[in-house]
């Protein structure tokens, strides 16, 4: 609601912003209020279409999460792999190599090159 609201607001702005310009910088303001009130007039509604996506997203997904009752760690059926070297080598799946970058967390392990 709120996101869609501020887009529309943004039409307005092709009237309101010369008219503040004029008043603040007279003839020269007027002129910059008109770029500033058609930029306006394109971009704010674009912004306030994607946030009320976002926000029709962020909502059925709560929505479902909740209805599931599960935490997204009990979907997992193992850790992520971990990988090796700068440029992130894939090996074979490691229970311990798993563990040991959940535990470290996965910044602490970048680079990493063998766990032994």
């Amino acid at each position: 609601g709120k996101s869609l609201a501020q887009g529309v607001g943004g039409v307005l702005d092709i009237v309101r912003k010369p008219v503040e310009g004029a008043r603040n910088g007279g003839l020269q303001g007027f002129a910059v209020g008109i770029g500033q009130g058609v930029a306006g007039a394109v971009v704010k509604p674009v912004i306030g279409v994607g946030g009320a996506v976002s926000d029709l997203g962020s909502g059925v997904a709560a929505a479902f999460a909740g209805h599931r009752g599960l935490d997204e760690n009990l979907l997992r059926w193992r850790q992520p792999r971990l990988l090796f070297a700068a440029l992130g080598e894939v090996r074979p799946f490691s229970d311990v190599e798993a563990e040991f970058q959940k535990r470290l967390g996965v910044e602490a392990v970048k680079g990493v090159l063998e766990v032994v």
